[in-house]
């Protein structure tokens, strides 16, 4: 299956052979790396959007009686908290000039603009945790494989069932 149907893992296929056993935790731990940073990009999206609901909620709550200086508050309190502030000033362009009405409007459709967003990145998200878990326990594997042999080096005779390539078989397909 292709990096993309799996959601971009940089993992190998299943097709992917070793010569040297030593090749092995090497492989992994950079292919850990990758998977860990792939995680951490979508982990900090799904705090951004977190942090974005919760202002959101809050002008949501003022109903009709919201201004523009309460979205403006609110946007240097989520630019203060790491959103971008290019992207929060394409988005309060959009405002409209009068309050009440026409900006609650505004904002709940912004709301349904995030929920779409939200929807979008949750399965993301959870697919991201799982693919570094399996990640992390293949790290400790190929650890204690390399603590198996003399001086470091991974005895072939001791790998698991599967030979060398069995630390390095396709992780699960999950639903990108």
């Amino acid at each position: 299956m292709s990096e993309s149907r799996r959601g971009g893992t940089p993992f190998p296929t299943q097709n992917h052979q070793f010569n040297d056993p030593q090749e092995i935790p090497q492989f992994i731990r950079q292919s850990h790396e990758a998977v860990k940073s792939r995680w951490l990009k979508i982990d900090e999206a799904m705090k951004m959007t977190q942090a974005v609901r919760g202002e959101l909620d809050k002008l949501l709550g003022l109903g009709t009686m919201v201004d523009s200086d309460d979205v403006i508050k609110a946007a240097a309190t989520l630019v203060g908290k790491g959103v971008g502030a290019h992207e929060m000033a394409s988005l309060l362009a959009d405002m409209p000039q009068i309050d009440g009405e026409p900006i609650h409007l505004w904002l709940r459709a912004n709301d349904m603009k995030l929920a779409q967003q939200e929807q979008a990145l949750q399965p993301m998200h959870s697919l991201a945790r799982h693919e570094l878990g399996l990640s992390a326990l293949r790290v400790l594997t190929a650890g204690h494989l390399e603590g198996m042999g003399d001086g470091g080096q991974i005895d072939a005779q001791r790998l698991p069932q599967g030979g060398m390539n069995a630390l390095a078989a396709t992780p699960p397909q999950g639903n990108a």
